[in-house]
This record gives C-alpha cells, sequence and structure tokens, in this order.
C-alpha cells in the first residue's frame, strides 16, 4: 500500500489535472497533423511518430509535475539552486547535458522540449517530400501521381488477321482506359500518355518484347499494364488480356473472350470483367460493378469505328480529319456524347475557341453530359467555363488533375483557363508556363500543345527555349493553322540585327497582324513593334476598331501627345475614347479638364448597349465632382439590364452587368468614405470571369495603395503581367518594392517600365523619376 508521503506528493502535483490538460492537448496536436499530413502529402510514418512523440511527452510531463510538486523544489527555487517552474535557462540545461546529467525539469523545459522535437518531425518529413519529388508538392498546382488511385496503362494491342482490325490496336487504348477507369479504387492512365511514351520508347516496332513493353507502362507511372491481342478469326475476333505487376513483372491475372466483330463492344464489356476480377481477386477484393462501353460510348459499331478514327486524327493535330470522322460518328449514333464533346473542343483549334458551330456541338455534349464517363465530364465542365468565362469551375478541374495526374488534356485544359484568365484567377506567369509544361512532359507529340508555351517562352525572355520549341512544332505539323506568328516573334524578341530587320518589315505584310497584338503583345515583342503591328493592322483594314488600337500602342510606347490627337480623331469610337481618356488621366494626369469634361459625358455611352467600360469611366468621374445623379443612372442601368439578362436565360451577361453595378457602389462607397466595405464590394466578385474584371483589380489595387497597404497593391498590380498598361503597373510596383524595402524588385520594375517608354515624349516625369529611383537604389 503507498505510502501516504506519496499519495500527499501525487495530489501536490495536480497529475490528474495535468494528464486531462495533456490528453487534450494531444488530442488537437493528432488533428492538426491530420489536415497537415494529407494537405502536403507528408510521408506515412509521421502519424505513428507523433503518437510516439506525445507517449514519451505524456511520461516526461508526469515526471515534471512530480518534480514541481516537491516543496523541496519550492525551496530551491527560493534559494536560486534551479530555475523557477517557467524557466528554461539555456546555459544551466546546456551546462547538465554537457556533463551527462538530467536537466532540472520545469514547465518552460518540457514544453520547449515538446516544440522542438515536433519541429524536428516535421522538418524530417518537409525534406523528405522534397527530396521524393523536388518539391512538387508543394506547387501550387501541381498534382503528384501518388494523390490518385494506383495507375493502370492499357497497351497498344498486338493485332493479327484481317486489315480492318488494326483500327483496334490504339482503339482498345482508348476504349479498355475509357472502361476500367476508378474501378475497384483503380484509375487508367490517360491514353494519350500511354501512347506518346509507346511512341517515344516502341515507335512502329510491330511487336516487342514484354519487357519492352513494361518499360513504357512504368514511363507512364503506372502500377499495372494491361497487354492485350486481337486475332481475326474469320468474321470473329479473339481479344485476350494479361495483367502485369509493373515493378516486379509478375503477372497477376488473365483473361480471353471470342466473339463476332459486330459485337465487339459487349466483348470489351466481357473481358473488362474478367480483367478486373483477376486483379481484385489478387488484392482479396471483391468486383465493383462496371458500366457498360456502350453506355459511356456509344452501341453503334459504325459510331465507334469513326470515333476511334478521329482519336488517330485527333492525336496527330488533323483536326480537319478528325471533324469530318466525328460529323460521321454523331450521324450515325445522335446520342454519342462523347464525340460531340470532341467535334466541339476540334472545331475550338480548327477555328477558335468561340467557333459558333464549337458552341452547337458543346450545347449537345452538355445535353447528354450523363453519358459520359466522369473524366470527360470533368473536361467538359472546364471547357464549358473557359467559353463562358465562370471560373467557378476552376476548384473541381483543379481536384480533376489531382484525380487524373497522368491525362495530359486534363492539365492543357487548366492551363487555358489559368491562361486567358489569368488575371482573374490571379496567376502568374511561371505558375501557368508549369502547368502548360506537364501537358507536354506526358504527351510531347501532340502539336498543339506547344503554342502556348512557346508563346510564354516568348514573353519570358527564354530564346533559346523558345527556339526549341518552334522547330520542334514545325516538324511535327504544317502551319495549317497560321501559328507562322509564333516565328515572327521569335525573331523579333530573339533574332540578330539583320533577322529582327526582316521581321519588322515583315510586320507590314503578315496576314498574323492579330495574332501578334493578341498572343504575343508588350511583354513579347516590345512596344516599338507593338506600334508597327497597329499600323499595319490599321493600313490593312482602317477603321475605327483599329484606330482604338494605335491609341493604345502610342500610349504605351511613352508617345503621350500622339496618344491624345488619336483620341480626338472623329473616327475613334466615343465609348472607346471615353474609357481610354479616364485611365489617361487617372494614371499619369492626362488631357485637360475641358476635354476630359467633353470625352466623359454621358452620351458617350449611347441609348443601346452599355459598355461597362464607358459606364465605368462616365459615372466615376461624375461622382468625382458630385454629379451624383449621372452616377445614380447609370448604376440603374445596369441593375436593369441585369434584369432583363435573367429574364432571358443570358446568365452571362447578366453577370457582367451585375458586376458593373458593382464597381459603381464601390466608388460610391469609397468616395463617401466606407472604405472598407467599399473593398468588400469588390473582391465579392473579383475572378468570377464575368467581364470587367481589370477595372475591378484596377481598383483594388489604388484603393489598397491609397490606404497605405502595399503588400495587397503589390499582389493586384501584379496580376496585370499580360496587360497592354504593363508600363504604368510596372512604375506603381517600382515604387510599392521600394517602400517595402525590396531594392532589387524594384529595380527590375523600374527597368522594365524605362524599358517600355524609351521612345517616350521627351521631358516626360515619369521617366525622369524612374531613372532617379534606380540611381537612387545602385542600379
Amino acid at each position: 500500500m503507498p505510502s501516504p508521503d506519496l499519495w500527499t506528493r501525487l495530489r501536490q502535483a495536480r497529475i490528474v489535472r495535468v494528464l486531462a490538460f495533456y490528453l487534450g492537448a494531444s488530442w488537437i496536436v493528432l488533428q492538426v497533423v491530420d489536415v497537415l499530413q494529407e494537405a502536403l502529402a507528408l510521408p506515412p510514418w509521421v502519424a505513428p511518430t507523433s503518437v510516439i512523440l506525445l507517449m514519451v511527452g505524456g511520461v516526461i510531463m508526469v515526471a515534471t509535475a512530480l518534480v514541481q510538486g516537491s516543496p523541496s523544489t519550492d525551496a530551491k527555487e527560493a534559494a536560486g539552486e534551479v530555475p523557477g517552474s517557467w524557466e528554461v535557462a539555456p546555459k544551466r540545461l546546456g551546462r547538465s547535458l554537457a556533463q551527462g546529467r538530467l536537466p532540472h525539469l520545469t514547465w518552460g523545459r518540457s514544453l520547449l522540449g515538446g516544440i522542438m522535437a515536433f519541429w524536428f518531425l516535421f522538418g524530417l518529413a518537409g525534406l523528405y517530400v522534397v527530396l521524393r519529388d523536388r518539391g512538387q508538392s508543394f506547387a501550387p498546382v501541381e498534382a503528384m501521381a501518388d494523390e490518385a488511385g494506383t495507375g493502370i496503362a492499357v497497351m497498344p494491342f498486338q493485332v493479327q488477321g484481317t486489315a480492318d482490325l488494326e483500327l483496334w490496336r490504339e482503339g482498345m487504348v482508348d476504349l479498355f482506359s475509357t472502361n476500367l477507369d476508378g474501378v475497384g479504387g483503380f484509375r487508367t492512365i490517360d491514353s494519350r500518355t500511354v501512347l506518346a511514351r509507346w511512341g517515344e520508347a516502341v515507335g512502329e516496332e510491330v511487336a516487342p518484347d514484354l519487357a519492352a513493353i513494361l518499360s513504357v507502362a512504368s514511363a507512364t507511372g503506372a502500377g499495372y499494364a494491361m497487354v492485350g491481342s486481337a486475332v481475326g478469326l474469320v468474321d470473329d475476333v479473339r481479344l485476350s488480356a494479361d495483367i502485369y505487376e509493373v515493378a516486379t513483372g509478375t503477372e497477376v491475372g488473365q483473361a480471353q473472350v471470342e466473339g463476332s466483330v459486330d459485337e465487339v463492344l459487349t466483348l470489351v464489356d466481357q473481358l473488362s470483367v474478367d480483367v478486373m476480377r483477376a486483379l481484385l481477386e489478387g488484392a482479396g477484393a471483391e468486383l465493383p460493378p462496371i458500366q457498360h462501353t456502350a453506355s459511356i460510348t456509344t452501341s453503334s459499331l459504325p459510331a465507334l469505328r469513326a470515333y476511334l478514327e478521329s482519336e488517330a486524327h485527333y492525336r496527330a493535330a488533323d483536326f480537319t480529319s478528325a471533324i469530318e470522322a466525328l460529323e460521321r460518328a454523331v450521324q450515325a449514333d445522335s446520342m454519342f456524347a462523347l464525340a460531340y464533346y470532341r467535334l466541339s473542343d476540334a472545331y475550338g483549334w480548327v477555328e477558335n475557341i468561340s467557333s459558333e458551330q464549337g458552341e452547337v456541338y458543346m450545347r449537345r455534349a452538355r445535353e447528354l453530359s450523363d453519358r459520359l464517363p466522369p473524366r470527360y465530364a470533368a473536361l467538359l465542365n472546364g471547357a464549358v467555363g473557359l467559353l463562358d468565362g465562370d471560373l467557378t469551375v476552376l476548384p473541381d478541374l483543379e481536384e480533376a488533375v489531382r484525380r487524373y495526374p497522368d491525362d495530359p488534356e486534363m492539365w492543357f485544359l487548366l492551363g487555358e483557363l489559368y491562361l486567358h484568365y489569368s488575371g482573374q484567377s490571379m496567376k502568374g506567369i511561371d505558375e501557368v508556363y508549369r502547368v502548360f509544361d506537364r501537358a507536354i512532359q506526358l504527351d510531347p507529340t501532340f502539336a498543339p500543345y506547344y503554342i502556348h508555351l512557346i508563346e510564354m517562352e516568348i514573353k519570358k525572355g527564354d530564346g533559346p527555349r523558345a527556339t526549341e520549341r518552334l522547330a520542334r512544332l514545325t516538324s511535327m505539323v504544317e502551319d495549317r493553322q497560321g501559328r507562322g506568328y509564333l516565328a515572327l516573334g521569335r525573331d523579333l524578341a530573339f533574332g540578330d540585327s539583320a533577322e529582327v530587320a526582316a521581321a519588322q518589315a515583315a510586320i507590314d505584310t503578315t496576314s498574323s497582324v492579330v495574332q501578334l497584338w493578341a498572343q504575343l503583345g508588350v511583354n513579347g515583342i516590345g512596344t516599338a513593334n507593338m506600334e508597327r503591328v497597329a499600323h499595319a493592322a490599321e493600313a490593312r483594314n482602317p477603321g475605327p476598331g483599329a484606330r482604338t488600337f494605335t491609341a493604345w500602342a502610342y500610349l504605351m510606347n511613352g508617345k503621350v501627345r500622339q496618344a491624345e490627337e488619336v483620341l480626338a480623331d472623329e473616327i475613334m469610337p466615343p465609348g472607346a475614347r471615353a474609357f481610354r481618356a479616364y485611365i489617361m488621366r487617372r494614371t499619369i494626369g492626362a488631357l485637360d479638364d475641358a476635354t476630359l469634361d467633353r470625352y466623359l459625358a454621358p452620351e458617350s455611352c449611347g441609348e443601346g448597349h452599355l459598355s461597362p467600360e464607358c459606364a465605368w469611366a462616365v459615372a466615376s468621374h461624375a461622382a468625382e465632382q458630385g454629379r451624383w445623379a449621372i452616377h445614380a443612372d447609370f448604376l440603374e442601368r445596369h441593375r436593369t439590364i441585369q434584369e432583363e439578362m435573367l429574364a432571358e436565360g443570358d446568365s452571362a451577361h447578366a453577370r457582367a452587368h451585375g458586376n458593373a453595378a458593382v464597381t459603381l457602389e464601390a466608388r460610391e462607397l469609397w468616395l463617401n468614405g466606407r472604405r472598407q466595405d467599399a473593398i468588400r464590394a469588390l473582391e465579392s466578385v473579383q475572378g468570377d470571369g464575368a467581364g470587367n474584371d481589370s477595372v475591378v483589380r484596377f481598383m483594388l489595387g489604388t484603393m489598397h495603395e491609397e490606404l497605405g497597404q502595399s503588400r495587397q497593391a503589390v499582389r493586384y498590380y501584379e496580376s496585370f503581367w499580360n496587360d497592354i498598361n504593363r508600363w504604368w503597373f510596372a512604375l506603381r510596383l517600382g515604387d510599392l518594392y521600394a517602400e517595402l524595402g525590396e531594392n532589387e524588385r524594384a529595380r527590375g520594375y523600374y527597368a522594365l517600365f524605362l524599358e517600355d517608354w524609351a521612345n517616350a515624349d521627351e521631358g516626360r516625369p515619369e521617366v525622369a523619376r524612374a531613372q532617379a529611383a534606380i540611381r537612387q537604389l545602385g542600379g
């Protein structure tokens, strides 16, 4: 029986209270560990190690309680012989450890020991992740393959028999990849990734050995490989498949079916079931239901043949031939959802992203979306968001990329959204570049993937890489779709003096002036060349639209006087003039007051279609002068149009006018002193892709700057890296980074501004200020 002295000591140490508190704190720690392990893909040993550390910590806490509960400890503390109960006393602690003695236990030392133990644990786990995937787990959009289910690579089938069966060689990869995806927690490696790796390693070899086949499967990141064959038997076909574990080369299952060629879809279903049964039985699992191929593709053999033919054309970037085959497919089966989706995508490549015919097929695919496999449903959802400018699809698409990290099409679609809505999504050029680069890593044989990547390499100033990619693109496909602007842009940006001179001369005659302006822009070919492009466009097709581009071109070159002269031209559309005039006043104080008032008269925006940009400029200018009736009128017009568009079912235009109304409401709030309310209103609509987002970000940046919140202003200003007004944002970013003490970045932005305004009007104060700032910063 314990002595009374021990019981007294235990009561004094408050052991029960200490343990209760420690168990509660430990539970919280384990919840945090669980969240961090999932969010950062930390190694599996983190959780059990945390439990062990907490158990050891529990013993130390009890021992500390006993020591601190001892009456002798109070006496020693009072005499200065030992540190206080919450002291760490690092010098004493170091001496004790150096002498090999157990340090005196205090609450401070025990708490510090626990913190250091977990700091070391997570530091080691972070180092493990970095070494394992070279830091990719911490990239904002990069998804590692181990976040998804174990992959099965369906390899190209070996084909024997009639010539018609040759169609199934690659076609079986598409069919089985679609049919088996998601069954039993497995995922199939995207067919294009498999065929790209196959083309690199095997090429035209008819019958590679098993080692070569498994090597290709390994290169795709698959855990298992399905190796199959199709043998023609007069009017029948025999399909067989073997499943191998890629890492060991061990066969884990096999299956075979035989039947009429006309029943190939049924045969694919039967073989899928048998293959998965063999695989799942090896894992001790039961076979989940497999969706029939016919229900997720088509029940028509002619439609299926045409679809598989189109996929071969699609992989070769022959979209015209792909469209012809796909149109045969939907003629044979009007309910073929997958073919309609592919048709909309192919028309987007042949014409443009807003192709009318592509939109027709997109709508039909949406009507039949319940017939699509999950992977293609995610692609369709993302493609619709890209077309409508609806960025609410981004989280779902980013999640789909994590589920299917080997799908190059998924990565490319994510890149398209990031690029075309880079400002709204607040994605920088490096982040967008990584996504497109991932698509090419997965499928380097698909020519269209190179286009945006080359554009960004020109914008990033990476001449060798752009030249290398351009050569690869040229070797793969002819310039059927007007991609000559890439070569012209490369020469303008990186060529020697003769190449630059020839490219500049070619601007006057090339058919690619629109692409040079829209796709490469100021940060690709420079402001001087942008001015040449604007003049060439106006000479070829004179009119209000071209005149507007010329006004911007002069301004981005710092030729303010010439920009003002173009604004005064009678051919300038009044709405465009109003917007540009207001921007020029807000940024560099251009135009006299009388001229500005004339340009920003309410009638400039017209009586019919209301431009959100014109309305923002005119209403904001009126509000700043206290003419609130004009401001209220434009606000009411936006709200009325929003209601009309909603009644007509036009949600995209309704959102655009609703967001435009918010910009006017925010300006009113700001001018009336309700500054945080103004910022919250703008933040509520920023990034939904409904239009006018550049105005929203401009307002948010300037508002944060006026409040002295430099870091927040920098965030919004840097989102304009792809904007024609880059010169002004570069100047402001130089000022803000100088305020923040980040001198190297400040010098870089000042230098960028001076590069853009190298041909500016003599005596421009902005140029003199940037030059002085660089000298002051030591640049």
